[in-house]
This record gives structure tokens, sequence and C-alpha cells, in this order.
């Protein structure tokens, strides 16, 4: 698949992530413990940052500078608006 087309894909789903039956905590516990390796947290880069912002909100609470790119346009979009 092509970036273009993996990014269609995710606009798809874009909403998903923003429902209210998404659950804002999967996947946290393991980035706390990812995190706690890290020597420096002066700057943090979320790939595939998502809409949701809950990565971003975690990196937000141990880092000075958070950056977030994503490939779907919709979900720039989204999280632009959140």
């Amino acid at each position: 698949m092509n970036p273009k087309k993996i990014g269609e894909c995710y606009d798809g789903l874009a909403e998903q992530w923003n429902s209210e039956g998404f659950d804002r905590t999967n996947g946290i516990a393991q980035h706390k413990r990812a995190i706690s390796f890290l020597k420096k947290k002066d700057y943090a880069l979320d790939i595939g940052c998502g809409s949701s912002g809950r990565f971003i909100d975690l990196l937000l609470s141990d880092s000075a500078h958070v950056e977030g790119v994503d490939i779907s346009k919709r979900v720039i979009a989204m999280a632009k608006k959140r």
C-alpha cells in the first residue's frame, strides 16, 4: 500500500478513536513503562499520533515539548480541532 492509500484507510477510521466507546486507557500502561526508561524527556515525537491525543497528553505530562504527525488528513483535522 502506498502512503496516500494508507492515509485514506485511516481517514475512514478517524471517528472511532474519538467515539464514546473508545478505551482511552488502552496501551497507556505500556507507554508509561517505555517512557520510564528515558533518561532525558525534553522532546518527544508521536508518529501516527491519531486524533484522540491520549499519548500526546501522556507525553506532555513528562516532556517539555511534544509534536505529533499522522498520515491521515482526517485525523490531522480532528487533532487540530481537539
